[in-house]
């Protein structure tokens, strides 16, 4: 993505791939904790749509990627604003409520509805991302383990313990059978999904040992 960057700034009338390289690559530090160069690269998308060059349309990438920061830091409810806004522009723009391209700000809202106590409307996302893969991808796929894991993570707040189990431990059978993602002989994870799944397995299970 850097390399891209650096050939598509040396162009002009190229702003809408530039903007989607550069998406791309704010996304990639803030999975690397690389915030500062992230919030750098949003900047630059900023600029993008403030100079007028594409269409106001396509915002919502600069939202979605502006609620991941701040998803990160922790600061869960501006990070939903941005989520919202940017879920209400693409489907402004065309998009189907259930198109997979949403994919990106369901999980994250999902992830922030956990986050913020809301274990209804968090169940309730995360039951309408796997309504959209259902029927066009396997379950064995990785999006599951991350459909699973937010789903655990509702219904553990809503008190549904078994089910709960059941589903996070569909999740991490999921991703341990990936594997880039399974760390084998070691005993902790690099992996972010595989290692949340295991953070929510936890508080799970601590659950179950305070019933006894």
């Amino acid at each position: 993505f850097i390399e891209a960057q650096r050939i598509l700034n040396s162009l002009k009338n190229y702003e809408s791939w530039k903007c989607s390289i550069t998406y791309h690559l704010a996304m990639s530090y803030i999975g690397l904790g690389e915030f500062h160069q992230a919030k750098q690269n949003i900047k630059i998308i900023e600029a993008i749509f403030n100079e007028g060059i594409i269409d106001k349309n396509e915002k919502g990438m600069l939202y979605i990627v502006t609620a991941k920061l701040l998803y990160l830091q922790g600061d869960y409810n501006n990070s939903m604003k941005e989520v919202n806004k940017g879920i209400t522009v693409f489907i402004k723009n065309g998009l189907d409520n259930n198109n997979l391209m949403l994919t990106t700000p369901y999980i994250l809202k999902a992830e922030l509805l956990n986050c913020l106590s809301k274990y209804n409307e968090a169940y309730a996302q995360a039951q309408q991302l796997y309504e959209m893969y259902k029927s066009v991808k396997k379950e064995d796929h990785e999006i599951f383990g991350r459909i699973y894991t937010q789903t655990a993570r509702s219904e553990l707040g809503l008190n549904k313990i078994d089910q709960a189990l059941e589903h996070i431990n569909k999740a991490i059978s999921i991703f341990l059978a990936d594997e880039a993602r399974n760390p084998k002989d070691q005993d902790y994870s690099e992996d972010p999904e595989l290692a949340l799944a295991y953070v929510v397995k936890g508080d799970i299970m601590s659950v179950v040992s305070d019933m006894k």
